[in-house]
């Protein structure tokens, strides 16, 4: 969700001057580094931010030189852990027994 991550962005003091977004899972290539580099320069943007999920993916794309920054989030369970584990423990046994048969 792109309006919820630039939310996030500007709530860490991050004046948003554009945004490039793709959809989820996107398989990133090249072009699409050199689109975001030709934004940043049209903006006059100082650096670029990504997801931390996204930043994976784009890393061997990326120059040295790149001004790129990834938003790391930290995830909390407050209330359910135990029922959460369960769901959990009990995905990673079915996804066993299909792999098995």
């Amino acid at each position: 969700n792109t309006g919820s991550f630039r939310a996030l962005v500007e709530r860490m003091g991050v004046r948003v001057l554009g945004e490039v977004a793709y959809v989820d899972h996107h398989a990133y290539v090249s072009q699409d580094v050199e689109r975001v580099r030709a934004k940043a320069v049209e903006l006059q943007a100082e650096l670029i931010v990504t997801t931390e999920k996204d930043a994976c993916k784009l890393a061997g794309l990326l120059q040295s030189t790149d001004g790129w920054w990834a938003v790391r989030l930290a995830t909390y369970v407050t209330v359910g852990e135990d029922r959460l584990r369960q769901v959990v423990l009990g995905v990673g046994e079915l996804v066993r027994l299909k792999a098995e048969g």
